[in-house]
C-alpha cells in the first residue's frame, strides 16, 4: 500500500496536481530569479483535463528601438495583465536594415533555442499589440486546442510565393480550408504561441525556406525574395 501511495504521489508531481475544491487557486508558484540577461518567464497556473499545473510562458517582442509610437502601450498592457515581456532586437538594427523581418525570425530562433523544450513561447509585435486578458486565459486556450502552435488571424490574404516571385499578388485559393469558414481566415504573423520544441522547428524551417528561395530567385533572375515579401508570407508558405 505504501508503494502504491508513493507511486500515486510521484505521478501527481509529474503530471500536475489534482484539482481541489477551489480549483487551482491554492497552488503555489515557485518563482525563480532568472538573473540579469536571462529570459524572463511568466509562471501561470492553469487547469487542464481536471489537473492543475504550472506553465512557464516566455513572452517576447522584437524591437530595434523602444522610442517608437505604440511600444509603451504594448509594454504597459503586458505589465498590467501580469506578463513579463522580453525584448530582443535592440542590438540588431543593422540586421534589420539588411534582412528586414527575416532578422526577426533569426532573432526569435536564437532566443527560443535557449529555452527548455516544454516551455511556452508567445511572440507579439512590439508596436501594435494590446494585451487584454491575463496569462492563464491565453495558456488555457492553447492547451484546450491541443495544437502545437496557434496564430492570430486577419482578413488580409496570404499570396503564394510562386505568384509573388513572378510579379502577381493574388490570394491563395487553397487557403483557408473551405470546411472552416471564418471572418478572419488568414494567418497573421504578428502574434503566435506554441511549445518551444514546435516553435524551434518552425523557425528553423522558415530560415531554410528563406535561404532556398533566395538561391532560387538568383537562378530565375527575380528580385522578389522573402526580404521583400516579409516574414508573414514566409510563415504562410510553411
Amino acid at each position: 500500500m505504501r508503494d502504491l501511495l508513493l507511486a500515486a504521489l510521484l505521478l501527481s508531481l509529474l503530471s500536475g496536481v489534482v484539482r481541489g475544491r477551489d480549483g487551482c487557486k491554492g497552488m503555489q508558484l515557485h518563482t525563480a530569479d532568472e538573473g540579469p540577461g536571462r529570459p524572463r518567464a511568466t509562471e501561470v497556473v492553469v487547469e487542464h483535463k481536471e489537473r492543475c499545473a504550472v506553465q512557464r510562458l516566455y513572452v517576447v517582442a522584437y524591437a530595434t528601438t523602444l522610442d517608437k509610437e505604440g511600444f509603451c502601450v504594448t509594454a504597459a498592457s503586458a505589465a498590467e495583465h501580469g506578463y513579463k515581456l522580453n525584448i530582443i532586437g535592440l542590438s540588431r538594427a543593422d540586421g534589420f536594415k539588411d534582412k528586414w523581418f527575416l532578422d526577426r525570425i533569426a532573432a526569435m530562433r536564437d532566443f527560443v533555442n535557449n529555452l527548455p523544450s516544454d516551455a511556452l513561447v508567445l511572440h507579439v509585435d512590439a508596436y501594435d499589440v494590446l494585451f487584454n486578458a491575463p496569462p492563464h486565459q491565453l495558456v488555457s486556450h492553447l492547451l484546450d486546442t491541443e495544437m502545437g502552435i496557434i496564430f492570430s488571424a486577419e482578413k488580409g490574404c496570404c499570396a503564394p510565393k510562386k505568384d509573388l516571385m513572378t510579379g502577381r499578388n493574388v490570394c491563395d485559393r487553397n487557403w483557408p480550408p473551405p470546411s472552416k469558414p471564418t471572418a478572419m481566415p488568414f494567418l497573421n504573423a504578428g502574434v503566435w504561441m506554441g511549445r518551444q520544441a514546435e516553435v524551434s522547428r518552425m523557425l528553423e524551417m522558415a530560415l531554410e525556406e528563406a535561404m532556398e528561395t533566395e538561391e532560387y530567385a538568383v537562378r530565375i533572375g527575380s528580385r522578389t525574395t522573402y526580404r521583400k515579401m516579409g516574414d508573414q508570407t514566409l510563415l504562410c508558405e510553411l
